[in-house]
């Protein structure tokens, strides 16, 4: 997870059990142009199956909030541009700002430096990067402040599957992926994107008293 989608399908040619498959299907083995075929494939339907399957979580409106604190906010990701559907997400009421250009997506930084390019925010240990295991990676290979949210892919549910689930499960997978989380860098760990302006305030009580990444 976290991967340039390409790179992601690369990897996921590259497992054994794939391998035999393509071997037993097509009589030869799985090369390069095989690759790139399957990948031309992949670009050209993602964006009608992600309009198809995509919608906007009521906590995004978090986002908002956000920018009336005064913050500049940048995205970064594994997707091209096409496949972000901006216009499903603005039907939404979720209007993002425009992400990075594709290329080296999360563990690398270089989709972190871009956005502290484009939006002229330094020092880099004056941000804080939002998002999953491969993001919290991403954030300290930046050097810069970290926090992840639950209700990535460690939880890999929809929303209603998760609500349907009985309260106790729910704290058990709560407490596993955190662990997770705090394993991969985090300096905290919030529920929904929700509850990230009370964690950003004690974030910024504790960049103010000195502490760093």
């Amino acid at each position: 997870m976290g991967l340039r989608k390409f790179d992601h399908l690369t990897a996921l040619c590259a497992l054994p059990e794939v391998q035999s498959a393509w071997t037993a299907a097509h009589q030869r083995g799985l090369d390069p142009a095989d690759v790139g075929a399957l990948y031309a494939r992949f670009e050209a339907l993602q964006p009608s199956i992600l309009l198809d399957h995509s919608h906007v979580l009521p906590w995004t409106a978090a986002v908002a909030h956000f920018r009336s604190m005064g913050l500049r906010i940048g995205s970064t990701t594994g997707y091209t541009r096409p496949m972000l559907i901006p216009s499903s997400s603005s039907r939404q009421g979720y209007s993002p700002m425009p992400a990075s250009p594709h290329g080296s997506a999360a563990p690398f930084p270089w989709m972190a430096y871009l956005n502290a390019l484009r939006l002229q925010v330094y020092p880099l240990d004056a941000w804080v990067k939002i998002g999953d295991t491969p993001d919290m990676e991403e954030g300290r290979n930046a050097g810069m402040v970290r926090r992840l949210l639950v209700g990535g892919n460690g939880v890999g549910m929809t929303e209603a599957a998760w609500s349907a689930l009985p309260v106790l499960d729910q704290v058990q997978r709560k407490e596993a992926v955190a662990a997770q989380l705090l394993a991969a860098g985090a300096h905290m760990v919030a529920e929904t994107l929700a509850d990230t302006p009370a964690a950003l305030a004690i974030l910024e009580e504790r960049y103010r008293a000195g502490e760093k990444p």
